[in-house]
């Protein structure tokens, strides 16, 4: 694996495409659904970043302020990329740009079957589970408590 390179991308750009993209792949079409058809008005608000290496594009993530709060819309790694550092990069990047903007508690929802990548980093599940067919659960970590 090359060096890999994290970047704030602008909506719109070539890059963003291919994240844009690269979320649709992993986490929409196999569950028979296309991130083109959802409710895309959070984007415009959202923060997006992408984990690049050789200008390829091989992991993405996007958050934005809800209620006080840094909410992790999507977090996605290329399947060949897991297991070697991409999403926690993504993620501590999303962190630090939150407590740069004075945001003090992070939530997302995560499939169940990662929980354990997010409790690594300090992640810490509330509430039940959500049946689905991908079952999720709420997970939150107070930021600067590394």
């Amino acid at each position: 694996m090359g060096e890999i390179t994290i970047k704030k991308l602008e909506i719109g750009t070539a890059v963003y495409w291919a994240a844009f993209n690269l979320r649709n792949e992993i986490l929409r079409k196999p569950r028979g659904q296309n991130l083109y058809h959802d409710d895309l008005s959070y984007e415009a608000l959202s923060s997006h970043t992408a984990a690049l290496e050789d200008d390829k594009v091989i992991g993405a993530s996007c958050w934005y302020e809800d209620g006080g709060n840094g909410l992790v819309k999507h977090l996605v790694v290329e399947d060949a990329a897991r297991g070697k550092g991409v999403g926690t990069l993504l993620l501590r990047y999303a962190e630090e740009e939150m407590v740069s903007r004075g945001i003090s508690k992070c939530v997302l929802k995560a499939r169940v079957s990662v929980t354990g990548f997010y409790e690594k980093l300090g992640y810490h599940t509330v509430g039940d589970i959500m049946p689905d067919d991908v079952p999720h659960i709420m997970m939150e970590k107070c930021l600067g408590e590394d």
